[in-house]
């Protein structure tokens, strides 16, 4: 897991084959109405508005995807845990790409101007009212990006 702020984002550039477009899609596209968006390569964005929820029981993770959470306005709560240490209650759907685990974690609030990245061996709960400000509104964008396209240090 990565959490930072997005004038730090340079410094990620270089993990992933998408992450400059990620990049240029904030920086020029803030606007853009709730949707499914394709990226090319496998990759999309899910332009996401709502109101923050009670944390909900279960922690998801993915297999063939990394959640690139940027948000845009509003704020919410992310919890993480490790995958490894949780317990998985429903596998990885091979079609969804989600699986579910019980377990606990740990939380941060996340506000406008800030990300938070999800790695396959990271479990995680979203869009939960923040422990500062309680239940709030947010509009993020989420893009979905294939696990195989990391650029590895070893190649």
């Amino acid at each position: 897991m990565i959490v930072d702020v997005l004038k730090n984002m340079d410094l990620y550039l270089g993990l992933h084959a998408a992450f400059p477009q990620v990049k240029d899609w904030v920086e020029n596209r803030g606007d853009l109405p709730e949707g499914l968006y394709e990226l090319g390569n496998d990759n999309y964005l899910i332009v996401r508005e709502g109101e923050t929820r009670d944390p909900t029981s279960l922690f998801e993770a993915h297999d063939r995807y990394i959640d690139f959470e940027v948000m845009m306005k509003g704020a919410e709560r992310t919890e993480w845990a490790p995958r490894s240490d949780l317990y998985m209650t429903d596998a990885v759907d091979p079609v969804k790409d989600i699986g579910f685990f019980r377990g606990n974690g740990d939380g941060i609030d996340i506000v406008a101007g800030m990300f938070y990245i999800y790695f396959p061996q990271d479990a995680h709960k979203n869009n939960c009212h923040t422990q500062s400000i309680g239940s709030c509104d947010f509009r993020k964008y989420i893009f979905k990006l294939r696990a195989d396209q990391v650029i590895s240090s070893h190649s």
